[in-house]
């Protein structure tokens, strides 16, 4: 059954032990890439590079290498895992501000209940290319609902096990 969706490639890279999204990245190997510094060998006109969940705890977080290869990203991400409480989104939308890049809402999505909690709208035909530039052109909004302290322990709870006790949640 055809649901309209445009789904776009991705990959999320491991670069000198960090995270980095790479939309439409136009490769179908990505052994050769392994600094961050190979960024500007993989970004280009067609493709979307992310900093994810910059400024959250984990050790594969940009946290201070966001700002030091900030050229290199076009676009920062605004994490669904907060709440109104916990929200390591707030340093990742000065960052973006700062270096005015615009921010796209992802759920990070590990679990199918994820999606539409916090979700870019793009203003721009439905297709890869069209979505590209309007991102790196700012044409995109996050829509987003904080999670409940409940949620967030429950996502944090499945996190720590590797997704092994498959908490569901009714948001």
């Amino acid at each position: 059954m055809r649901r309209g969706l445009l789904l776009l490639p991705g990959i999320e890279l491991t670069l000198s032990n960090k995270h980095v999204v790479v939309v439409n990245p136009g490769f179908s190997e990505a052994e050769g890439f392994r600094s961050l510094d190979d960024l500007t060998a993989i970004r280009n006109e067609s493709n979307l590079i992310i900093a994810p969940h910059s400024f959250y705890p984990g050790s594969r977080c940009l946290k201070s290498n966001l700002e030091a290869h900030i050229d290199s990203f076009d676009a920062v991400e605004f994490s669904f895992f907060y709440s109104h409480l916990i929200n390591p989104n707030k340093k990742a939308i000065a960052a973006a501000d700062r270096h005015r890049k615009p921010l796209v809402g992802s759920s990070d999505c590990h679990n199918i209940w994820q999606i539409g909690i916090t979700y870019s709208l793009v203003e721009a035909e439905k297709t890869i290319p069209s979505i590209i530039s309007a991102v790196k052109g700012g044409r995109v909004e996050v829509v987003t609902t904080p999670l409940s302290m409940r949620a967030m322990g429950r996502v944090g709870i499945n996190w720590v096990l590797g997704d092994k006790l498959r908490i569901h949640l009714r948001i």
